[in-house]
């Protein structure tokens, strides 16, 4: 999806205050940012904000992750960049709170920048020398370094310490993993969801890409989405006897509250008391609509 810049939505999508001081205040500024809501691209060059299967393009395209590089990265600029790559490939796994992974993951990058610059001066690096640091940011190194975390997390485990970082120290390339909307579709397919009438006409191709809005996207899409496809009308017939199951499945798929998806589904009904600027379900419709006839 793709939106006009403003400052609300820059919050409404976690953007941090100096990302928006910056994208509305300096010329030119373009930002990413990856939360429990999906992937964002903020540039007040374009006015626009890219979210759900365009944000992540957006995302990885700025990032030049391995995707679209077409090999893996050996040297970077930055250790933001350094860090963000090695998340990407599932070489730093951030394995906290999913509604706290904007937080998780600054401290997790604060931790291991420390670290790695630690384990620089282990090898002779010369503190504060930025040239010979940017030199050293290579994968030959990183590698080298989680080894060392590894066995540094071991004997936190080992002391009963706990730890929100795990490590893969041989898994700086990317891993052929299950991806997020594969799950998805794998649970979708349990409850008939591509047997729908407007699923079922969509070529294999443009299902996929409907696996993918659904699955990038904020939950309140998401179930806007569900509502258009006449899902949730299905599941109510053939799959639960009850709303509180309904809930409680759906929350599943996308590892959220059962109330997030309550309040979702109900401020579907114009008559609803829901909290209507909390759950956004039915500020979707126009947009899944479009969304869908897209890909018809």
């Amino acid at each position: 999806m793709i939106e006009t810049l403003t400052k609300k939505k820059l919050k409404q999508y976690g953007f941090d205050r100096q990302a928006i001081l910056h994208l509305t205040t300096l010329n030119d500024y373009e930002c990413i940012t990856v939360n429990n809501m999906g992937y964002f691209f903020a540039s007040n060059k374009e006015n626009k904000i890219y979210s759900g299967i365009e944000g992540k393009n957006k995302y990885f395209e700025k990032s030049k992750f391995p995707e679209y590089e077409g090999e893996p990265k050996e040297k970077f600029k930055t250790f933001e960049d350094f860090f963000r790559y090695a998340v990407n490939v599932g070489s730093i796994i951030i394995t906290g709170n999913k509604n706290d992974f904007q937080y998780d993951y600054s401290i997790a990058e604060s931790i291991h920048n420390f670290r790695f610059n630690d384990f620089l001066v282990s090898k002779g690096w010369e503190f504060a020398n930025e040239k010979a640091y940017t030199e050293n940011l290579t994968r030959e190194n990183w590698v080298e370094y989680l080894t060392h975390c590894e066995s540094e997390n071991k004997k936190q485990k080992e002391k009963g310490e706990k730890t929100k970082i795990s490590w893969k120290p041989k898994s700086f390339t990317p891993q052929q993993t299950e991806t997020k909307t594969d799950k998805l579709k794998i649970e979708l397919g349990k409850y008939g969801f591509f047997e729908l009438s407007k699923v079922k006409q969509l070529s294999e191709t443009n299902k996929q890409r409907l696996a993918e809005l659904i699955s990038t996207n904020a939950l309140p899409y998401s179930i806007a989405m569900f509502e258009y496809l006449g899902f949730l009308k299905y599941l109510k017939a053939e799959h639960f006897t009850s709303d509180y199951k309904l809930f409680k499945a759906v929350a599943n798929w996308f590892e959220v509250t059962e109330r997030a998806v309550k309040g979702n589904i109900y401020v579907l009904n114009k008559f609803s008391k829901e909290n209507r600027t909390r759950y956004t379900a039915d500020q979707q419709k126009q947009t899944v609509q479009k969304n869908y006839e897209v890909l018809k």
